[in-house]
């Protein structure tokens, strides 16, 4: 029995996740994955990393996707079976369901706080502080003095 990966695409939170298990030959779950990849072919490469970091050159891919299905079709080593839904409920699945704090985290772009506006300033805070550049701008001109 050559090894399996059941891959299949999770919307979550607005963010199409790539969920993958991989069986080993023994049909054991050797480790499931969970990637943020929508296109097909980029996620076609991220199933061969992770087989070939576990030395595996042919492997069989089951997927309820389409086009998932079509871009595995012409790549050699790759053996893919149309399977329905329930069939590729995957353990990745179960896990970003299981703790999706942890997925929201990586994934999901947390808003970004504007910092608080501040008032206007005052008139005699404005006239202070144009008094303040003159007398900087003589002392810097003044020839007596350096200014580090």
């Amino acid at each position: 029995m050559s090894p399996l990966l059941i891959a299949e695409y999770m919307t979550f939170d607005s963010i199409t996740l790539f969920c993958v298990d991989i069986y080993g030959a023994d049909g054991f779950l050797v480790q499931p994955f969970v990637l943020a990849i929508s296109d097909p072919s980029v996620c076609i490469c991220a199933m061969r990393d992770f087989a070939e970091d576990r030395h595996i050159d042919a492997f069989d891919v089951w997927t309820a996707d389409r086009a998932l299905y079509g871009a595995c079709m012409g790549e050699p080593g790759i053996t893919v079976f149309a399977k329905h839904p329930s069939d590729t409920y995957t353990a990745a699945r179960r896990n970003v369901e299981s703790d999706p704090d942890i997925f929201r985290d990586m994934y999901v772009p947390q808003p970004v706080e504007e910092a608080p506006k501040l008032p206007p300033l005052p008139k005699w805070r404005a006239r202070i502080a144009i008094y303040v550049r003159k007398l900087l701008t003589k002392i810097e001109r003044a020839d007596k003095y350096e200014i580090y």
